[in-house]
């Protein structure tokens, strides 16, 4: 973040994630808390994958993270992508 800050660029947390999602509110105890302590605008878990088998680090609703992972999007510090367009900011005026 600071070195993001110091040379007029934006921090983001890219290609981050566990996967298979194996440690116990892995998104709430773990993720958040550490994404919380920086100024972060972007973090982005990684791929879903179809073809290899549990290589996947967002939760299906089956999962039993998937709780965990609502709760973590449902966080005040928290805006998924599809929430961007509801800024004023991107708005046309």
């Amino acid at each position: 973040s600071k070195y993001a800050s110091d040379n007029n660029k934006i921090a983001i947390l890219a290609e981050t994630g566990q996967e298979g999602i194996k440690v116990k509110n892995y998104y709430t105890k773990v993720l958040l808390p550490l994404i919380s302590n920086y100024n972060l605008s972007y973090v982005l878990l990684w791929r879903n994958a179809f073809n290899i088998k549990n290589h996947y680090y967002i939760p299906d609703p089956n999962h039993p993270e998937a709780k965990d992972f609502i709760r973590f999007t449902k966080d005040k510090k928290i805006m998924l992508s599809q929430e961007t367009a509801k800024l004023e900011l991107y708005k046309n005026k």
